[in-house]
């Protein structure tokens, strides 16, 4: 279980949209400005939002809370993997069957093009299936609910919320 600190962007009926506090890019480090990650940082105008399902944080949060993520650590290895070892396999794969049904480079190069094309799609359509998967859920947790017991389902996840101390930071306008 990866636990993260998030900044609310919004609440709605459906859940509560947040926005990891990026601190790799923070410019907190010696490096600074020879920080390639700050430089790429930068780069977004629109981070990317994380939708948690209603819970018991209902009506408690506001936009602007800084609260604590949990996301299962099966979401991110089972996701890292799909991400990136998916294409990738079908990548060679179809690289490998077009080189021996046909025995050219051109074919080999539009066979691994189409598995490229081929494990993102398949990628696709497993995000699509797991969407609903509960035990991959992101949930917002308790300051001292870090660490799950070994024996817990893999379903567990903490979902009472507490808002951690604010820090000063900007609100989007």
């Amino acid at each position: 279980m990866s636990i993260e600190a998030a900044r609310v962007m919004r609440v709605d009926p459906e859940g509560v949209w947040v926005e990891g506090i990026d601190r790799s890019a923070c410019g907190s480090c010696a490096l600074r400005s020879g920080c390639g990650q700050g430089l790429l940082s930068g780069l977004w105008t629109n981070p990317p939002l994380l939708k948690i399902s209603r819970g018991p944080h209902d009506g408690v949060l506001t936009e602007g809370d800084i609260v604590r993520v949990a996301i299962p650590g099966a979401a991110l290895v089972c996701g890292a993997m799909l991400l990136y070892l998916l294409p990738l396999l079908c990548f060679l794969g179809m690289a490998l069957a077009g080189n021996l049904l046909f025995g050219t480079e051109s074919a080999t190069v539009l066979f691994a093009a189409g598995g490229l094309l081929l494990g993102g799609a398949l990628v696709r359509l497993v995000s699509i299936l797991q969407k609903n998967n509960e035990s991959l859920r992101p949930s917002i947790v308790v300051p001292g609910e870090d660490t799950l017991p070994a024996t817990a389902p893999a379903i567990f996840a903490p979902t009472t919320v507490a808002l951690m101390t604010p820090v000063a930071t900007k609100h989007p306008q």
